[in-house]
């Protein structure tokens, strides 16, 4: 299954949901799960859902999941281990306020290896790509990453 995922924040992001539909449409070989936050598209092909207490479930019966770059959904995500394509937001396309995902998201990119598609045109060929090679991302664990440490501080603190 893919899985597409666009977060909490409060401005729609109608591009990778209708791009995922797009690729749902055109791959029906492929099941495409789309939760679509706030986005005012609403898919045709995909399977989808505005929001879940937890996405847990969706992640885990992941073969690939297709992100916006959220810190949270990258930090889970390099955790799990699963394999993934960013998808940033942007500000020129009132779907964030600034672009700190498009920069996130470059990063992750050249240093990591981490597949970005800034373009949706592209992602069609970045999906098959990713399904047909295998993940070579580290997995991080929270003992690895000083943020992962604070954060979990933080949450096992609440």
């Amino acid at each position: 299954m893919i899985l597409g995922t666009v977060g909490t924040h409060d401005a729609p992001f109608n591009r990778l949901v209708a791009a995922l539909d797009a690729f749902a449409a055109a791959h029906p070989e492929h099941e495409v799960v789309i939760q679509t936050g706030h986005s005012t598209c609403h898919p045709r092909a995909a399977a989808w859902y505005r929001f879940a207490p937890s996405l847990e479930a969706d992640m885990a019966r992941a073969a690939l999941v297709v992100t916006h770059c959220g810190s949270g959904t990258v930090i889970e995500l390099l955790m799990r281990g699963t394999p993934f394509i960013l998808v940033p937001r942007t500000a020129a396309r009132g779907e964030h306020i600034n672009d700190h995902q498009v920069l996130h998201a470059r990063a992750l990119r050249e240093r990591y290896g981490v597949p970005a598609v800034e373009d949706t045109a592209a992602l069609d060929e970045a999906i098959l790509e990713a399904l047909g090679t295998p993940w070579t991302c580290k997995r991080v664990s929270v003992e690895d990453s000083g943020i992962c440490r604070a954060l979990k501080a933080y949450l096992d603190s609440l």
